[in-house]
């Protein structure tokens, strides 16, 4: 069965769907709440960092992990990924293989494990810390993890998409907002703040914001048809505007969609008969076969911190202190 989720649009504002939705978020907020104050915590005894949003939807969470572990790999620390899989038929927890595809493990686990970082994929990201501790690991970085509260979480990164900012400010279903702000950056170690939108963090909590941006290689063509299936497809179509391409065609399939054969072969004939070239996310790329890799290319990204050295010391510093 396909995977239909795709960012809803009324999450953006106040209006009326969010307002005949609100007392569903109030429900949610309390499930949350009992949830993260009854929740029996393990702690692996490893190193931990976990990276997270505060709104369903991209925020830049997978870049700024990428960032973390290859920070890590820089210190000689064995370390690991650990994702959820999510959208992946194994529940885990089990070391990730770049012969493994998306069907089992999950495209974010596949972006980690094709990028040569050790990953692990585990629907129950505390029995991942632990199977990592098993395995001689010292230290995870966990994808996602800010609501994961059967985990103790050494060092929280908060990832906020400054352009998307938290939408209309509501709680799930009727907005984006999967747990408080406030209470969330009171908690946080790190507060990466991506893009230049409008978007502000009160004063008391400026020592924990690090400002970066998501960069992204300018592509080999100039001509393509651009396809997405992401939280955002919008942040995909401005990177692409970026470097002023021609996008003959932008299709917008659901987040972490299942892409069927005969659906890329189409694209592929459309950008033949245009005399285009193919453009997709890596996140997408990793979910298609090996004829269509191939064929498509995947734009790259780079995250860049503007205070890194500051930050990189902080995780550093985190580390020798646990280990002391």
């Amino acid at each position: 069965m396909k995977l239909k989720l795709k960012t809803p649009k009324f999450w953006k504002t106040k209006n009326l769907i969010s307002l005949i939705l609100w007392p569903l978020s109030i429900l949610y907020f309390i499930g949350f709440i009992i949830d993260k104050y009854t929740s029996r915590k393990v702690q692996a005894n490893i190193f931990t960092i976990g990276v997270g949003n505060l709104n369903a939807g991209g925020s830049g969470k997978t870049p700024v992990c990428m960032w973390i572990a290859r920070i890590l790999d820089k210190y000689k620390l064995n370390f690991a990924v650990i994702t959820k899989g999510y959208g992946g038929k194994l529940k885990g927890p089990l070391i990730v293989s770049d012969s493994m595809t998306h069907s089992q493990v999950g495209d974010e686990s596949l972006m980690y494990a094709l990028s040569n970082f050790p990953t692990i994929a585990s629907k129950n990201k505390a029995k991942g810390a632990l199977y990592a501790k098993m395995h001689g690991i010292k230290a995870v970085i966990v994808d996602d993890a800010l609501q994961s509260h059967k985990l103790t979480i050494d060092f929280k990164v908060l990832v906020i998409d400054s352009d998307y900012g938290y939408g209309n400010g509501f709680m799930l279903p009727a907005g984006p907002m999967r747990q408080p702000v406030l209470s969330t950056y009171d908690e946080a170690n790190a507060i990466i703040v991506i893009g230049n939108g409008c978007f502000s963090i009160p004063s008391e909590y400026a020592h924990k914001v690090y400002e970066a941006s998501i960069v992204p290689v300018k592509p080999k063509q100039n001509k393509y048809i651009a396809f997405c299936g992401i939280g955002i497809p919008e942040k995909f179509l401005k990177s692409l505007n970026s470097f002023e391409l021609e996008i003959v065609e932008f299709i917008e399939f659901p987040d972490h969609y299942y892409y069927e054969l005969n659906e890329i072969d189409e694209i592929l004939l459309k950008a033949r008969s245009s005399g285009s070239y193919v453009i997709t996310t890596y996140k997408d790329w990793v979910r298609l076969n090996k004829k269509h890799q191939r064929a498509i290319e995947y734009l790259n990204v780079e995250l860049k911190l503007y205070n890194e050295k500051e930050l990189v010391k902080k995780i550093y510093a985190a580390i020798d202190y646990a280990n002391s």
